[in-house]
């Protein structure tokens, strides 16, 4: 593989600031505070784990030297479903990996079925194969090339996406998109914090189409922004409301095979999809319905078969919707047996099937072959 396209020259991020990794005149209360009191919940009821709010640019340490993270071995198993509106699909529970992360927000799978995923407190990636085999990992705390701030308190901005050259893009808290090879040599960057064109304020998502072309949710400013692969601004849809086209609290970006972006709007209760240009589609949910609105940032998925995941916080349950907006399965639940979740956040599926979900607060991935 080459790299010639990516010969640009890495786009200034900003003064590093020590408070807390904050940006100059940023405030730390970024949007959905609601999210910092059910963690706070969740972890102190739950798990009893108050470390995992530790105060804010603390230096993360690897729990296991040498050996960061193994998936614990579980024979494929079904975990059951209950829906009144639709039929009873059950799903199918393969492994988890809860060993060595810490706060895992969002993930992606590559053709060849690697898993990436964001290790939150430890502001850094980790590969797995699809056997959930740790393959490698980079990144540390910081604002430089190759290093990632992607927790501070409350909320978690991000996302994470591979494309279909094996690039890995990740965005974090300084609102801007690094790119990496597979084995994380840092290639290229762009963007920083701010309302302007290809400026982002709290990046709560990011998808890659067939073609190299790049999504980034940008939760502050209520818009999608189109970047190409190498990060030069293509076009922006989205401003603040409830009509079509319009978010609140917007969430989790996914795009299916035949390029519609489908976009989480959690504080309007739907799932909005749109073509590549930004023409809105259509959507499903709304106020009148619970199921898709979550208590922060939805992740968001789309299977080969255009089938739709959607990581619900507030029920700590996964929803498969096919294309049409119809709810095909569900599971999920709090708790932190096989199967149930304490609040899931991000969502990938594979080439195979294969759907994976974090478990910000069990701090693990588990790995579903959904119906």
């Amino acid at each position: 593989m080459t790299y010639d396209a990516y010969d640009a020259k890495p786009t200034a991020i900003g003064t590093r600031h020590t408070s807390c990794g904050l940006k100059a005149g940023q405030r730390s209360d970024r949007p959905f505070s609601r999210l910092t009191r059910r963690q706070l919940l969740a972890s102190s009821a739950i798990l009893g784990t108050s470390s995992l709010f530790a105060a804010c640019g603390r230096e993360a340490t690897d729990p296991i030297s040498g050996d960061p993270a193994t998936p614990t071995a579980a024979a494929t198993r079904i975990v059951s479903t209950s829906l009144s509106s639709a039929p009873r699909r059950p799903v199918a529970f393969v492994f988890k990996i809860d060993h060595g992360l810490a706060y895992p927000t969002a993930l992606a799978t590559d053709r060849e079925g690697n898993v990436y995923v964001i290790d939150g407190d430890h502001h850094r990636i980790q590969k797995f194969d699809s056997n959930g085999q740790f393959l490698t990992m980079w990144g540390s705390i910081g604002d430089g090339s190759g290093q990632f701030v992607f927790r501070i308190q409350g909320p978690i901005p991000g996302g994470i996406a591979v494309d279909e050259r094996g690039i890995v893009y990740v965005a974090d808290y300084y609102d801007r998109v690094q790119a990496f090879d597979g084995n994380g040599r840092f290639l290229f960057q762009w963007g920083r914090h701010g309302n302007s064109a290809g400026q982002v304020s709290f990046s709560s998502g990011l998808a890659v189409d067939g073609r190299g072309t790049v999504y980034v949710g940008d939760a502050d400013n209520h818009r999608i922004q189109k970047f190409d692969r190498v990060g030069h601004l293509l076009s922006e849809w989205g401003s603040a409301g409830s009509g079509d086209g319009e978010f609140l609290a917007l969430g989790g970006v996914a795009v299916d095979r035949s390029g519609h972006v489908i976009v989480g709007d959690a504080d309007n209760s739907r799932i909005q999809i749109f073509d590549s240009t930004g023409h809105f589609l259509m959507s499903w949910g709304g106020p009148s319905t619970s199921g898709i609105q979550p208590e922060g940032p939805p992740g968001v998925a789309v299977d080969a078969a255009e089938n739709v995941y959607v990581a619900r916080n507030n029920g700590d349950r996964v929803e498969q919707y096919d294309h049409s907006g119809r709810v095909v399965a569900e599971w999920g639940g709090t708790g932190i047996s096989d199967g149930r979740f304490i609040y899931p956040s991000g969502i990938a599926a594979d080439e195979e099937g294969n759907v994976y979900v974090t478990d910000v607060i069990g701090g693990r991935i588990q790995k579903f072959r959904a119906p």
